[in-house]
């Protein structure tokens, strides 16, 4: 701020007087909540009485917690599409109750009325979408107008993922993770379980350990949604059984030769799946 500010610029850090330099954890997050709830004002002065459609999602952060994030979408007085980033909340958990408690109590404070709203963009989970308790069902009994849409960007997502269902299983394995699925709770549990189970370079000496994280994750994976993770688990258990092939062949009488070639094999197979960053 201070180099966007000459005024700033000569109150604050070094230049400041050493009883107000300002730089405290409690009066840092003071000074970001006054600039945010600034640009939340300018916001609401663009939309101004037009109406508005309301954009939602919600992921855990690096914290575990809960974080919802609103987007509004509405054309301005110009006649000019935009979309704003408007706030994020930390939510107790994802329910459609607590989800629309959270949004009404953010448009509330602006004084944006639901009955204003004209269409909710949300991904396909059961409580966002549902047709009787999902959260495009409670402000849709509120406000008629407020049509819900299958956000097109998670549409693309899903089909990006159904494709990968047809690549090698370390491929379909690597792309679900690394692109996530809507920013349900399960795809940071299956991420760590996949994390533990590969943290190790798969090498001689540990191929019996591998084959038992094989199993563990075999059996994490059961309770998954296998609409996100389908076809995965048996590719899982058709690899384990491929590894313990090559264990039996490694601890056979093979020459050198071919055992390295099964071992340079097995470790290219596992590595890749070990790249989970």
């Amino acid at each position: 701020m201070g180099k966007l500010n000459e005024s700033i610029g000569n109150t604050i850090l070094e230049k400041a007087p050493k009883n107000a330099k300002y730089t405290s954890p409690d009066i840092q997050k003071d000074v970001l909540n006054v600039i945010a709830h600034q640009v939340r004002t300018k916001i609401r002065q663009e939309i101004g009485d037009a109406k508005f459609c309301i954009l939602v999602d919600e992921a855990r952060d690096a914290s575990n917690k809960e974080q919802m994030a609103i987007v509004l979408r509405f054309v301005d007085i110009d006649g000019v599409l935009r979309e704003r980033f408007f706030a994020i909340v930390n939510v107790a958990d994802t329910t459609a109750t607590t989800l629309k408690k959270e949004i009404s109590d953010v448009l509330g404070r602006y004084d944006l009325h639901i009955h204003n709203m004209r269409g909710q963009g949300y991904d396909g989970a059961s409580n966002m979408r549902g047709s009787w308790n999902g959260l495009q069902a409670l402000f849709l009994k509120e406000c008629s107008c407020a049509y819900y849409v299958h956000c097109f960007a998670h549409r693309l997502q899903l089909a990006l993922i159904a494709a990968a269902e047809k690549e090698p299983e370390a491929y379909i394995v690597e792309s679900a993770i690394g692109s996530g699925t809507a920013g349900s709770s399960s795809d940071s549990k299956f991420k760590d379980i996949l994390r533990n189970v590969w943290a190790e370079h798969v090498d001689g000496s540990s191929m019996f350990r591998v084959s038992k994280n094989l199993r563990l994750l075999n059996d994490q994976l059961h309770i998954f949604d296998k609409r996100k993770f389908s076809n995965i688990s048996e590719r899982v258990m058709a690899s384990r059984i491929k590894l313990e092939d090559d264990q039996g062949r490694l601890l056979g009488g093979n020459s050198v030769v071919h055992l390295n070639k099964e071992k340079k094999a097995a470790l290219e197979k596992f590595r890749n799946l070990s790249s989970l960053e």
